[in-house]
């Protein structure tokens, strides 16, 4: 007790140590503040938006100017902030599967992005009848895939459980105003957690 009232009795015989200790709190916390909004700050500097287009060319830039011609290369080279344009038109995809691999994850303040302008992603070929078709396959956390139109002009459509998908390590991420046409098995899905699907329409 003498100690508290020893302290107590410092403190009040020098107000200018206390005062300095609350100033000194309230100075890291605006340093805390300010290092924050750098650290974000240097995020959105870094985020680029690009682009693809049914003319472009996969050795191009990705810039409005020079945009890229794969949907599935393009998504590979992107990271946290990053926005993918695919402007209009149709990309038909070959790929053994239809599978698109993100290689990097986005941030809950910098998701990667995947906006279509009236694209239509055709889908051309399978493993096999009964095997998945995942026009979206996983490789990291914080993706949005948003205004996408997917098909396939193969006779009689393809088989699949999921062709949009997101699967295991996908979390926090957003399926959202999807269109899929002509697939069978075609809903999106996913196989992870906390995956927001939002206005996504499915048609025969």
């Amino acid at each position: 007790m003498a100690s508290a009232q020893n302290v107590l009795f410092s403190l009040l015989i020098k107000p200018d140590v206390f005062g300095l200790l609350i100033y000194n709190i309230y100075m890291l916390k605006r340093i805390i503040t300010l290092l924050s909004l750098i650290f974000i700050s240097a995020n959105m500097l870094l985020a680029t938006t690009y682009y693809v287009s049914t003319t472009g060319n996969d050795a191009a830039s990705g810039g409005s100017g020079s945009p890229w011609l794969t949907v599935g290369k393009s998504i590979a080279k992107l990271v946290a902030g990053d926005t993918l344009i695919v402007t209009a038109g149709t990309y038909k995809d070959s790929n053994g599967g239809g599978n698109y691999s993100f290689k990097n994850s986005g941030t809950a303040t910098s998701p990667i992005t995947i906006i279509g302008q009236n694209a239509v992603i055709d889908i051309q070929s399978q493993t096999g009848s009964v095997v998945p078709i995942y026009a979206w396959a996983s490789g990291g956390s914080y993706l949005v895939i948003d205004g996408l139109k997917f098909t396939t002009s193969v006779s009689g459509g393809l088989n699949g459980i999921g062709t949009v998908y997101l699967g295991s390590g996908a979390s926090h991420s957003s399926l959202q105003n999807l269109e899929i046409y002509n697939m069978a098995g075609h809903a999106p899905s996913s196989g992870d957690d906390c995956i927001l699907f939002q206005n996504n329409g499915t048609f025969n």
